[in-house]
């Protein structure tokens, strides 16, 4: 079953599904080859739901801990801020379908992403105790940072419109002189959602201080530090020639995630 609706609900009295089932999902087609991407520890299992449904598919073990304690999938890997995690619980993988009770508060599948859903992600974490036997302890520790902040002059950014489709992503392009850049593509998106992609190129957590609300468009044009084909600025330059944000090295607490106990999940 596919499940496209952005609505998830929770419920605010009791953090528990009415109904759970965990799934493995299988590893080889008929055709004898992998059916799963080798890319263990990738961020995969993207929420969907449908009316009271949460359908969390093709998802490890990782990427549910990830969703259920607000950790981004981007900055975890990048910054290594889960420990402890056996080989399994990255590359093995489940469907998961739940059924929310009714009369629930509703949250995004959005704000299940950025660790803004914290009744749902309760349910999430007694799903992980219940079934996979989970046990972990949370611990800060300081680490190297960046903040991303406002340039002087101010931001150079194009508020969206309605008919504009979300999209964050990073590809890249090949000018007509045959030079190589990478490109970050934004749109529709907020800065609390930029600062989860900025990891994955960073391999640093960014925090957000800009101080902007609502969703904005932009590209911006850089050449990526373990790209040695590509030309051009670099992303700290680029962001702010470009589009009037920058980029600040600090030191900040964040927070880690360390597994004491994880078990593959019981029957269904």
């Amino acid at each position: 079953m596919c499940l496209f609706s952005s609505t998830i609900f929770a419920q605010s009295s009791q953090a528990t599904f009415e109904v759970a089932t965990v799934k493995p999902v299988s590893l080889v087609a008929r055709d004898g080859k992998s059916s799963i991407p080798d890319n263990p520890g990738g961020c995969s299992g993207i929420p969907q739901m449908n009316s009271n449904r949460l359908a969390i598919p093709n998802a490890s073990v990782y990427n549910l801990m990830l969703l259920a304690y607000g950790m981004n999938c981007f900055l975890a890997r990048s910054a290594n801020l889960v420990s402890g995690v056996p080989e399994w619980a990255r590359s093995e993988r489940f469907d998961i379908q739940a059924v929310i009770p009714a009369n629930s508060a509703m949250y995004s599948v959005e704000q299940l992403r950025n660790g803004n859903a914290p009744t749902l992600q309760r349910m999430l974490q007694a799903l992980l105790a219940d079934r996979f036997k989970l046990a972990l302890r949370r611990e800060t520790k300081e680490m190297s940072v960046y903040l991303l902040t406002t340039a002087k002059g101010g931001p150079k950014l194009a508020t969206s419109r309605e008919e504009d489709r979300p999209a964050l992503v990073t590809t890249r392009r090949t000018d007509p002189n045959g030079n190589v850049s990478s490109i970050l593509v934004v749109r529709k998106s907020s800065m609390a959602t930029l600062v989860e992609i900025l990891p994955s190129i960073l391999r640093r957590p960014v925090l957000d201080r800009t101080g902007l609300d609502g969703e904005v468009n932009f590209d911006v044009v850089f050449a990526r530090e373990d790209r040695p084909d590509e030309t051009g600025a670099s992303l700290f330059t680029a962001l702010q020639e470009q589009v009037g944000l920058k980029l600040e090295a600090a030191k900040a607490p964040v927070e880690v995630l360390i597994i004491a106990h994880v078990e593959r999940p019981s029957e269904n």
